[in-house]
């Protein structure tokens, strides 16, 4: 039984994480799911729960923290965001449509 309550959308949408504050240096990823309040993407390095982040991609930025962070296969992991603040409100093309985060 699945017990979300959002819908949750695919993507495959190149971002940049920067884990703390705004200056630290950003690490590769890749947006592999949407929801209205949640990421999950995908990089080659973990990043320790409960990090505050900022996640920039060609239009759009926002922060977040991440919920939980699992070793997928070896690295590569698959990390959960629960969205705080959108910073620069832009659209985000998932598989199915396109979502707005604004």
């Amino acid at each position: 039984m699945d017990r979300r309550h959002e819908l949750r959308f695919g993507a495959n949408h190149p971002v940049e994480v920067s884990v703390g504050d705004a200056q630290a240096a950003a690490i590769p990823g890749k947006i592999a799911g949407a929801s209205k309040s949640g990421l999950r993407i995908l990089a080659d390095v973990p990043i320790e729960v409960n990090s505050p982040v900022r996640v920039k991609w060609d239009t759009g930025t926002l922060t977040g923290e991440v919920r939980h962070c699992r070793q997928v296969r070896p690295g590569h992991y698959s990390i959960g965001l629960k969205i705080g603040q959108v910073l620069q409100p832009s659209k985000l093309q998932t598989n199915q449509l396109e979502s707005a985060f604004d």
